[in-house]
């Protein structure tokens, strides 16, 4: 990302306050309740970013988060 010169604008919109990415409910400058994130909200923020990149670079995705819920499902005997 540095080298693509995006790295400060990531880190920008990471450390905004009008963003909550912490497993707690909290305010915005404003007072308006920011929902906390849980565990697979955090995932799939993950896999956006890695397809995004990816994408932009023409690259292979390689490996991707993938929700408790599809393993559980994947995993069951019937």
């Amino acid at each position: 990302m540095a080298t693509k010169d995006v790295l400060l604008d990531v880190l920008e919109k990471f450390t905004s306050p009008y963003i909550n990415l912490t497993p707690f409910e909290k305010a915005d400058p404003e007072g308006r309740k920011m929902p906390a994130l849980s565990n697979l909200g955090m995932g799939y923020v993950f896999e956006e970013l890695i397809r995004k990149f990816n994408e932009d670079n023409n690259e292979e995705a390689g490996e991707h988060f993938t929700p408790r819920e599809v393993i559980d499902l994947m995993t069951q005997s019937f």
